[in-house]
C-alpha cells in the first residue's frame, strides 16, 4: 500500500541519513540559482553566442567526465564520489565571485563538469543501494519530492536575498552572494561524511 511504502521508507536509516543530508545540501545549493543568469548578464555581459559556448562546454565536460567515471564506478567508494561532488560544487560560485573575466567563467563551466557527471550517475546508484528490495522507485521519488520542496525554498530565499544585496550594494551585490553561497555549500559538505559506505553489489 501506498502507506505502508512510506512507512518503510521513513523506517530506512541508511536512506532517510542520505536523504535528509542531500535535501540540505540542495536547500543551500540553490540559493545561488537565481545568481548565475543575474551575473552572465550584469556583470560579464555576455552576449547570446558567449552564453552558448558556456553551456557547450559545460556539456562537453559533463558527458566527457561520465563516460570515464562509468568505467571505474565499481571500484570506488560512492560514499566518497558523493562528497568529491558536493565539495566540487563550490567551485561554480567561487569563480563567479572573483573572476575578473568571462574566461575564467568559461573555465568555471568545464571544471564543473566531472562535479556534475559523478552527481548525475551516483545518486541514484546511492539511493538505489541503499533502498529496500522492490522499493527502489519509491525511494528515488521520495528524494526527488524532499529535494523539490527545498529546491523551491532555497531558490526563493536566493532570490529574495538577491534583490536586498543589489539595492545596498548593487552589482557587486552579486558577487557577495556568490560568496555567501560558496560558504555554505562548503559546510552542508560536511554532514556527508556522516552518510553511511555504500558499494555497488556484484
Amino acid at each position: 500500500s501506498f502507506f505502508g511504502s512510506i512507512n518503510m521508507i521513513l523506517r530506512n536509516k541508511s536512506f532517510m541519513k542520505f536523504d535528509i543530508t542531500f535535501s540540505a545540501y540542495i536547500l543551500v545549493m540553490s540559493v545561488a540559482w537565481p545568481y548565475f543568469p543575474m551575473a552572465q548578464r550584469y556583470l560579464y555581459e555576455m552576449t547570446v553566442s558567449e552564453l552558448a559556448i558556456l553551456n557547450i562546454l559545460g556539456t562537453l565536460s559533463t558527458m566527457i567526465s561520465q563516460y570515464l567515471l562509468m568505467r571505474i564506478i565499481d571500484r570506488v567508494s560512492l560514499k566518497k564520489l558523493i562528497i568529491i561532488s558536493r565539495a566540487g560544487f563550490i567551485t561554480p560560485p567561487l569563480f563567479y565571485a572573483l573572476s575578473p573575466n568571462k574566461e575564467l567563467i568559461y573555465v568555471s563551466n568545464i571544471l564543473a563538469g566531472p562535479f556534475g557527471a559523478i552527481g548525475n550517475v551516483v545518486i541514484t546508484l546511492y539511493v538505489y543501494e541503499t533502498s529496500v528490495k522492490r522499493l527502489q522507485a519509491s525511494h528515488l521519488a521520495f528524494l526527488n519530492f524532499t529535494q523539490g520542496i527545498t529546491a523551491a525554498i532555497g531558490s526563493l530565499t536566493g532570490g529574495l536575498l538577491m534583490d536586498w544585496l543589489l539595492r545596498n550594494y548593487g552589482v557587486d551585490g552579486l558577487r557577495i552572494g556568490f560568496m555567501i553561497s560558496a560558504l555554505l555549500r562548503g559546510l552542508m559538505t560536511i554532514p556527508f561524511i556522516k552518510i553511511d559506505e555504500v558499494r555497488i553489489k556484484p
